[in-house]
């Protein structure tokens, strides 16, 4: 019986001298048959008009995949492809296709992915179960993936691409400078300074007063602070203006000395004058303003400095090999901090330039950052001003390098460059952002949230293809604790093994077929995951498994599923290629039973065996009832699952079986003594099996109209809901495959079956 549905006397179609119905005519159907007319009716009664002529509905397509991974001797790695990301808790991410890999062995595998699917996650996982993961656009049909990197063999093993930081000396020895001092002049209130000259600041002494330089030119003058100089605020001063020292005046922090700056003042070095800082120097206070730049003036510290602001004018310099704590780095244009020690900020203007050859720690750094090899930074935040980011910043890492930033970071606009020889590492808590963000060389990220979609090809996320995530401490990058690396890094075991779920394909039928229906596509609906067992040294299958779980039933009469292989090379020589299905495989009379091996129904051309006889069977109902869809529930735990496993023992030429290769159709009782087949359209070139009827000449007469979709985790519409009703966007797809191809991501809620 048909499924008991709103008949429409316009199925009726009128052939030829007779009137038949299409599913009562088959065995009679030849020469009276019209085709035009047949045509018409077709094209009268589907439920969309003005289908695309080249559709094929669908919802995937067959891509290729070539991985090969750098990594330790010895070692296999499992690589896991994923449809979203495996690392996000909130997701819940679908393998497409998994493999091994190791020095040796590439992953070279087909596999199905969603037809919207731009970009997919490569995960792979160590024997320890640590995993990183690669972002991957996957536009062309060949996907390329490499994870780490081969060692560049250098002449000598001298070569090296990481950056170098220069080590620089202070531009006067202090044996030079003690020896100056023995004819040095007492620095008094009011002197005005002699050119080629040295004064002094002694010991146990406190400087109160600003000085006059203008005397002094190009002849090179220096001032020694063996004591203590507090430097004059601009109303004790009288001074309107800053206060500054003037060109060729060299200001020496001695062994011991000080430089106080007070509150709301600012000590300036103009033009050629400049500051040097010596073992045991100190240098506090408000603000120490460089505006030596102009002069190519190298200002050094090898004290200590502790300061509300350091500013430093374009082209600026300032070489640090000691301890200094800032609370705001001012800096202008092309002006340049080089630390070989320790660098303690709380801010950064957005043009600050650090060279970190050391250890660098700030709350907010929002400038330019090389950092040379063992040096490491930590941050709180990351280029995240009140602006919401700067744009153009730049990060440039050399090998063993880190960058710690324990709260957000914003990539966008951003460039990162790590080392092509060896690894660099960056540890982030959220990523804000990272639009326009590009990155290049081999750095590991271990990312503790991404703040926006990563399966949005449109928006951030294409800027981040290719970069190699993981979680925190699973990047498998070591870097010694010590004074420039703080605590370094020590990738610790993986935990629980990431628990993965084959992608769900929904096959989805209308079982009126040559006649149509309400177009629901709900008559039978089954779930298959494909999932497979490899042999880990070599990528090829022992066998694949197919998951089938039967959601729904909405007819009225006995169904059953079969499956068709199209792969000519299975023929039946092959004889190991059987199938084993689990949990009460029921065939009836619609297939032949299946034994353990050589159990295809058919080998004529492509194998073809039954999955199940009669659907409501296993659902434990009886055919007078529609579940699933609305109507009669049935509860899960009585939904009966099916396990067929496809064995390819001692085969080495077999390739995984792909959606391509795996025809899932439906099967009913036809007027003659074959069943009627309804296949996906995808399928037709292929005709029916040796046992079933598809009835060519009305499939001629339907065109590409399809009676089956296959939909990735589908949700299926209500009973009599028809499919373009529930999913307004279907529409537009049938009518163009090219255009709204993510329909079935939305539904009308009350309209689906959840």
């Amino acid at each position: 019986m048909m499924k008991l549905k709103n008949f429409k006397p316009h199925l009726v179609v009128a052939i030829a001298t007779g009137l038949f119905l299409f599913n009562s005519c088959t065995e009679n159907l030849k020469d009276d048959f019209d085709l035009d007319k047949a045509k018409e009716v077709f094209d009268e009664t589907f439920p969309i008009k003005n289908v695309d002529p080249n559709h094929d509905w669908k919802t995937t397509q067959k891509k290729t995949i070539n991985v090969r991974s750098y990594g330790d001797v010895g070692e296999t790695y499992r690589i896991t492809v994923f449809d979203s990301n495996p690392l996000d808790t909130k997701a819940s991410a679908n393998m497409l296709i998994h493999g091994y890999v190791s020095n040796s062995l590439v992953l070279n595998t087909p596999f199905d992915c969603p037809t919207i699917q731009k970009s997919v996650f490569v995960m792979r996982t160590d024997s320890k179960n640590r995993s990183i993961v690669k972002h991957v656009l996957v536009d062309d049909n060949i996907t390329n993936v490499t994870f780490g990197a081969p060692q560049v063999a250098s002449r000598a093993n001298t070569r090296t691409d990481d950056v170098v930081i220069e080590t620089q000396e202070a531009p006067f020895s202090l044996d030079e400078l003690n020896t100056a001092m023995a004819n040095a002049i007492e620095l008094t209130e009011g002197v005005i300074l002699e050119p080629s000259s040295v004064y002094k600041i002694s010991a146990g002494t406190t400087f109160t007063s600003y000085i006059q330089s203008w005397k002094v030119g190009s002849n090179r003058t220096k001032i020694l602070v063996y004591g203590k100089w507090e430097y004059p605020t601009k109303q004790s001063s009288g001074n309107s203006g800053y206060l500054g020292i003037e060109a060729g005046v060299d200001i020496c922090i001695m062994p011991g000395g000080e430089l106080a700056v007070p509150t709301d003042s600012e000590m300036k070095f103009n033009n050629s004058s400049r500051l040097v800082n010596y073992p045991n120097g100190k240098i506090s206070g408000d603000c120490i303003y460089l505006a030596n730049g102009s002069s190519n003036i190298m200002n050094y510290n090898v004290g200590d400095i502790t300061l509300k602001q350091l500013h430093i004018d374009t082209n600026g310099y300032l070489y640090n090999c000691s301890t200094m704590n800032v609370e705001y780095l001012n800096f202008q244009n092309n002006a340049i901090l080089t630390n070989q020690g320790k660098l303690i900020i709380d801010h950064s203007s957005e043009h600050c330039v650090v060279r970190n050859n050391c250890y660098f720690i700030a709350d907010v750094f929002s400038g330019h950052l090389v950092l040379g090899k063992n040096s490491a930074a930590e941050f709180n935040k990351y280029n995240q001003r009140l602006s919401g980011g700067d744009w153009g910043r730049t990060l440039t890492m050399s090998s063993n390098s880190m960058l710690t930033v324990k709260e957000d970071a914003m990539w966008s606009g951003a460039t990162f460059t790590g080392p092509s020889n060896g690894y660099a590492l960056i540890k982030t808590g959220k990523v804000l952002g990272a639009n326009s963000f590009s990155h290049s060389g081999n750095i590991y990220y271990e990312v503790e949230e991404f703040g926006f979609d990563l399966n949005d090809p449109y928006n951030d996320a294409r800027y981040i293809a290719g970069i190699e995530f993981s979680k925190w401490g699973e990047a498998p990058l070591a870097i010694p604790a010590g004074d420039c690396t703080g605590e370094g890094n020590t990738p610790g075991d993986g935990g629980d093994e990431i628990e993965y779920k084959p992608m769900t394909y929904t096959y989805a039928f209308e079982d009126n077929y040559p006649n149509m229906g309400d177009y629901d596509m709900n008559d039978l609906v089954i779930d298959v995951a494909i999932d497979y067992e490899l042999n880990p040294t070599t990528n090829k299958p022992k066998r694949t498994l197919l998951n089938v779980t039967i959601k729904a039933v909405g007819a009225t009469k006995q169904l059953g599923a079969g499956l068709r292989i199209i792969r000519k090379n299975l023929n039946h020589p092959y004889a190991e290629y059987g199938i084993m299905s689990l949990n009460g495989l029921t065939i009836n009379d619609l297939f032949i039973a299946p034994s353990y091996f050589n159990s295809f129904e058919s080998m004529s051309t492509y194998p073809t065996f039954g999955l199940f006889g009669n659907a409501h069977y296993l659902l434990g109902q009886d055919t007078s009832k529609m579940l699933n869809t609305g109507l009669v529930k049935v509860d899960d735990k009585e939904v009966t699952k099916l396990t067929v496993y496809i064995w390819h023992e001692n085969r080495d030429d077999v390739e995984l079986f792909t959606k391509d290769d795996l025809d899932v159709f439906i099967g009913y009782k036809g007027t003659g003594t074959k069943r009627t087949e309804v296949h996906l359209y995808e399928f037709s070139q292929y005709g029916s099996t040796p046992n079933g009827e598809t009835h060519d000449n009305i499939a001629a007469a339907a065109g590409n109209k399809t009676w089956a979709l296959c939909i990735p985790n589908f949700r299926y519409p209500r009973e009599y809901v028809s499919i373009k009703d529930a999913y307004p966007m279907f529409e537009g797809w049938a009518q163009d495959r090219n255009t709204n191809q993510d329909w079935y991501l939305h539904p009308i809620e009350s309209k689906v079956y959840n």
